[in-house]
């Protein structure tokens, strides 16, 4: 149930790339995987937006509501990954950190 709706909810182009996986966990951890990832060049383009957009003829609240929306999205490519093992060189990194 769940899978079918991951494959409603995506276009059919990304729908192809999930279709023939057997568990939504699969199909999302895939998703995850292709559009998680944070390059260059679409931090460049939601930058490029967010310095282009102007007022113009939109209201504060539609200009506001564009801006927030942009803003969100590049602060979400900015979080790093969760340290979910302490190998020697993330205890080293960890220590700089604390002096």
């Amino acid at each position: 149930m769940v899978i079918a709706w991951i494959h409603n909810f995506v276009s059919e182009q990304i729908q192809k790339s999930i279709l023939y996986v057997k568990t939504a966990q699969k199909a999302w951890r895939q998703l995850e995987k292709t559009f998680n990832v944070a390059n260059g060049s679409r931090k460049y383009k939601i930058e490029k937006e967010m310095v282009e957009t102007r007022q113009s003829e939109k209201s504060i609240l539609e200009y506001y509501t564009e801006m927030k929306g942009l803003w969100e999205v590049k602060n979400e490519m900015n979080v790093l990954p969760p340290i979910t093992t302490l190998t020697p060189k993330v205890d080293a990194f960890l220590g700089t950190l604390v002096k």
